[in-house]
């Protein structure tokens, strides 16, 4: 199994820019990659919910997976989205992200039937046991529509291979309950996804950050990491959030990025149904929170 990576600082959740024939944009890709690594960014994330993982094709994900590595360099760990519903898809997904040069796989709760904690347990332990890269949690019921369970998380950890959960739930018992799973293993990193939590999840404990949001301000989520009580930046990421308003948090946080010349602003399978005065919103947004995004535009 690979070395087991540090997962601290903010590990961005990258979105994965396509071109108008919905080609995976490699050169938009490595830019981004390079932007969030200049930021001071401690990880990169593909194939998430922000990287709309699930809907990716076999060929997307391949060249998604390789443009990622070549832009890293092995500088940062590399973690890549196994979003299968089933854990004898997410086994099958798991030597190929190996081979391809990612450094875990982030695994989340079976989805589509209702799963309890005891196909919770099943499902971690059927997937850590055969893995041979770290595994990643990932509690993300928005999208799932099941809660990782804390005591499923708990059984999980007598796998070794299982080294950390990102929790995107916005449930701050729940969270606690994770940081507390530290005490049974130590070595155990937990990560917040929820946005609006990054700062109270920091105090708390937590070992990083995973927001969306840090796609587009990578700086201020490095700062905000350093100080937590760093209102400022925590407010600078609600404010910017405040694009979700205007519809499907893709189509919004995509046609941002497209501003700052990260892909066309295209979905893979969500037309784009931004209003006109929708977009000037959104344009006003990022002109004003995220500065430093804008100017990576190559027009």
């Amino acid at each position: 199994m690979n070395d087991k990576p540090v997962l601290k600082g903010v590990i961005p959740p990258i979105i994965t820019p396509l071109n108008a024939d919905g080609d995976v944009d490699e050169e938009a890709v490595e830019r981004l990659i390079d932007f969030q690594l200049r930021s001071g960014v401690s990880g990169i994330f593909i194939m998430g919910s922000s990287g709309e993982g699930p809907w990716l094709d076999t060929a997307q994900r391949e060249t998604l997976l390789r443009a990622s590595v070549r832009a890293i360099d092995g500088r940062v760990p590399l973690l890549a989205g196994a979003m299968e519903p089933v854990a004898s898809r997410v086994r099958e997904r798991l030597p190929q992200l190996q081979e391809m040069g990612a450094d875990a796989a982030v695994v989340a709760t079976p989805y589509y039937f209702q799963a309890d904690e005891s196909v919770q347990c099943a499902h971690f332990a059927a997937v850590a046991a055969a893995s041979p890269l770290p595994i990643v949690l990932y509690n993300i019921p928005s999208m799932t529509h099941n809660v990782i369970a804390v005591e499923a998380v708990g059984h999980a950890l007598q796998h070794e291979s299982v080294v950390g959960i990102k929790d995107s739930g916005g449930d701050p018992v729940l969270f606690s309950g994770l940081l507390a799973l530290r005490e049974i293993r130590p070595d155990f990193q937990v990560l917040q996804g929820a946005e609006a939590q990054s700062a109270w999840a920091l105090r708390e404990g937590a070992d990083g950050l995973v927001p969306g949001f840090a796609n587009l301000i990578p700086g201020p989520y490095r700062r905000l990491y350093e100080d937590p009580q760093n209102g400022a930046m925590q407010q600078l990421a609600i404010d910017l959030g405040a694009m979700r308003r205007h519809g499907f948090f893709l189509n919004t946080l995509k046609y941002a990025m497209a501003l700052c010349g990260f892909g066309c602003g295209r979905c893979v399978c969500r037309p784009d149904a931004l209003s006109r005065s929708a977009k000037t919103d959104i344009q006003r947004m990022v002109a004003t929170h995220a500065p430093e995004a804008m100017a990576c535009a190559p027009f």
